[in-house]
This record gives C-alpha cells, structure tokens and sequence, in this order.
C-alpha cells in the first residue's frame, strides 16, 4: 500500500523532475508560423473530480475544445473511489455546523455521493455530456465510460461506451 506524500516530499521530488524538466511551447508560440497546431502537441486532458463528477468540469472541457478541438471524452470511474463513501447528507451537515448563515447555498450543492455501481454511475456521467448542447455533435458521439478497477488494472467500458 502506498503512503501518501508530505508536502515537503511533494516539492522534493519536483526539484528532481525540475532538473531534467523540457518546457513546453507556450500559446503564444504555437500561434506562431510555422508552429504545429496545438492538436498535434496535446495527447491527453485529464480533469480528476470527486466521484469522477463531470458537472463542475464542463465548463474546463468547453474553454479547451475550443483551443484544441478535442476528439474524445473519456469519463473513468475508479474502484476504491471516495464517492462510495461520501455521503452528500453528511457533508452538508458538516457544512451547515461551519456555516449555518449558508443554508440555501449548501442545500444546493451535490457531493459526488454514489450510490449505485460505478457502471450506472459512469453512464449517468456519459449521459449529462451528451445532453450538453454546448458540445459539439461529433465530440458527444465520442464520449464514453469506464471503470478501471484499481486491484486488477482493468479497465472496463460501460455499456453506453460504444
């Protein structure tokens, strides 16, 4: 089992990477002549969520599909997730003991509780993309599911994945 990294450990290992670190092109630069589309530059995108929840990171996917054109959107559900355990009761009341002027905000918000497979959880992700009409027809037909099951190291499509 891993342990988990201090900041002080965190900051140490990024001055061994720091050494050896190539830097990229800046926007700037990849508007140049002659410079690549930045398509070609970026492999992946990766936002990490609690619960793997797409809601609060649509507006980061929209902003990035315009400057690169994105080509699919993967949506990866983990075993041993946190969403398994949170409980969106629970943390509202955590909330409204440290802020009881915040009732109405704190009511409104959604925790990334899980309570179904990750499957169904997954899909149910897939399904508020592709409801978005903010994205793109041909980037919605692209958007699929999965688990990845930490134990194994399988990764599993959902059955809306193709």
């Amino acid at each position: 089992m891993a342990t988990a990294l201090t900041v002080k450990e965190l900051l140490a290992r990024n001055s061994e990477y720091a050494e050896g670190h190539q830097r990229i092109p800046t926007w700037e630069e990849l508007g140049a002549a002659g410079a690549p589309p930045p398509q070609i530059l970026i492999k992946a995108l990766v936002f990490r969520t609690t619960g793997a929840e797409t809601k609060s990171t649509l507006p980061g996917i929209l902003a990035l599909d315009t400057l690169v054109s994105l080509t699919d959107i993967l949506v990866v559900k983990h075993t041993d997730c946190g969403g398994l355990v949170i409980r969106d009761a629970n943390v509202k009341k955590q909330l409204l003991e440290l802020a009881p002027g915040s009732e109405d905000k704190i009511k409104a918000m959604q925790f990334a509780e899980i309570t179904g497979t990750l499957e169904d959880s997954a899909e149910e992700e897939v399904a508020f993309l592709k409801s978005s009409e903010l994205l793109r027809p041909e980037l919605k037909e692209c958007i699929r599911g999965y688990v990845w099951n930490l134990e194994t190291g399988d990764i599993k499509a959902t059955a809306v994945a193709f």
